[in-house]
């Protein structure tokens, strides 16, 4: 039964009714700082991914300097011209 997400849900009810003001209040708490910090995590790894890809974004930009203009490099690596221009200088 644990399985179906309603009749979990209910099993959960059900134990919190059982609860003390104080002792829902603790869990509630506890719930929001576990939502909070798996929200940090996921927001890090989204960050960390972005930078990763710029990183190779650049790199693939650096190898071809000497081969494509700046228009063509920045549309085909997705940074900003002028990101790709100042790897020229």
């Amino acid at each position: 039964m644990a399985e179906v997400p309603a009749i979990h849900q209910a099993f959960v009810v059900a134990q919190q009714s059982k609860l003390s003001r104080k002792e829902l209040e603790i869990l509630e708490k506890r719930q929001m700082f576990l939502h909070d910090n798996r929200n940090a995590i996921l927001k890090a790894r989204q960050e960390g991914l972005q930078e990763g890809e710029k990183r190779k974004a650049l790199e693939s930009a650096r190898s071809l300097l000497d081969v494509l203009d700046v228009e063509t490099m920045a549309r085909k690596t997705g940074l900003a011209a002028a990101d790709v221009q100042r790897l020229r200088e």
